[in-house]
C-alpha cells in the first residue's frame, strides 16, 4: 500500500501524519504524491508508524515525476 492509499484509509490529513512521522507537512505531501523521495529515516518512521502496511520499498519506488532521484537512489541503497 502506498502512503497516500493508507491516509485515505485511515481518514488521515497529512498534517496529521506528518506530526506522527516528525517531519514537515509540505514535505510530506510531496512525498505522498510522488514528487520526491523520502530519506531512509523518514521511510523507516512511516514503516512503523503505519505497523508495516506502507512499506519502504513502497515509499523509495521510483517517482516518474522524480527523473533526478533515479540515479540518486536505489532499493539497494536503503
Amino acid at each position: 500500500m502506498n502512503l497516500r492509499m493508507y491516509l485515505a484509509e485511515q481518514n488521515l490529513k497529512v498534517k496529521d501524519f506528518s506530526k506522527l512521522v516528525g517531519c514537515n507537512e509540505n514535505y510530506l505531501s510531496r512525498i505522498s504524491h510522488n514528487r520526491i523521495l523520502p530519506s531512509k529515516r523518514l521511510a523507516k518512521e512511516i514503516e512503523r508508524v503505519t505497523e508495516g502496511k506502507v512499506k519502504i520499498a513502497h515509499t523509495l519506488k521510483k517517482s516518474e515525476k522524480c527523473q533526478e532521484c533515479e540515479s540518486a537512489f536505489t532499493a539497494q541503497d536503503f
